[in-house]
């Protein structure tokens, strides 16, 4: 099966590295097109030794499934290059922020066409891939969740909600490493060196992450297992409380899914 990208920006890269890092697809079968310079496409297809194709028309004409990882203000005149193509028996999957399904299948006059909010952290093979639901291409949503379950999980929710899907999995990897940093330059701060700074605050969220997945306990009663009556802990949670450490999560969530 081939593999189209009709984009090829991060998080596009970062579906194509999981991919061939977890053998989910060969080099040789992914494609793509891109609007940056030559050099640019260079690099990409010297990094992963993927396919560079000269048009978008030229990448749906090869493949079966294509990704549109695109920006919304240029989807529009991409689908109009494309829509004159054979479509018959494609799919495409749109990982297009803040563009409904509906548009998409209405302006190619093709069904076959999913939504899908990544995040980049396929790359590790830990991706978070939730699909609009879609019970008119069920066999289209599971034969592209069992490409996408070899770089990591995959959920089906309603496409309402995408948009918090975005707040909370597609942009959450920067909360995430800003947490990292912050929780790094405190250790500093108290004279750790540097690079052990970074290495233990890493470790730490990574060992956390994957407790919570599996545990059966809420992470709520998993904070309350390292927090000690009037021990260190508890205080250090306190003052995040008192500091609003909860309520800005939260807050950038809403912010996120408004801007969706």
């Amino acid at each position: 099966m081939k593999i189209g990208f009709i984009g090829c920006g991060n998080l596009a890269l970062s579906v194509i590295e999981g991919m061939i890092k977890y053998h989910a697809a060969e080099s040789q079968d992914i494609y793509f097109y891109s609007a940056d310079c030559e050099d640019t496409k260079k690099n990409i297809v010297d990094k992963y030794h993927i396919q560079s194709m000269d048009s978008n028309a030229k990448v749906v004409e090869q493949c079966q499934i294509i990704f549109l990882a695109i920006k919304p203000n240029v989807l529009l005149s991409v689908l109009d290059e494309i829509k004159e193509c054979n479509l018959q028996e494609k799919i495409f999957i749109s990982v297009v922020a803040g563009m409904v399904v509906s548009e998409i299948k209405k302006h190619l006059n093709h069904d076959k066409v999913l939504r899908m909010m990544p995040n980049i952290l396929g790359s590790v093979g830990e991706g978070m891939f939730v699909f609009a639901q879609d019970t008119a291409l069920a066999c289209e949503l599971e034969q592209a969740e069992e490409l996408l379950q070899k770089i990591g999980k995959t959920l089906q929710i309603d496409e309402k909600q995408l948009a918090a899907v975005t707040a909370i999995s597609g942009s959450a990897p920067a909360y995430v490493f800003m947490f990292i940093e912050a929780l790094a330059q405190g250790g500093i701060r108290e004279g750790i060196a540097q690079q052990a700074a970074y290495d233990i605050a890493v470790q730490v969220v990574l060992g956390s992450a994957k407790m919570a997945a599996e545990s059966d306990k809420h992470p709520a009663q998993l904070r309350d297992m390292v927090c000690s009556p009037a021990g260190t802990t508890i205080e250090a949670v306190a003052s995040l409380q008192q500091d609003g450490f909860s309520h800005a999560v939260m807050n950038a969530v809403k912010k996120c899914a408004n801007k969706a």
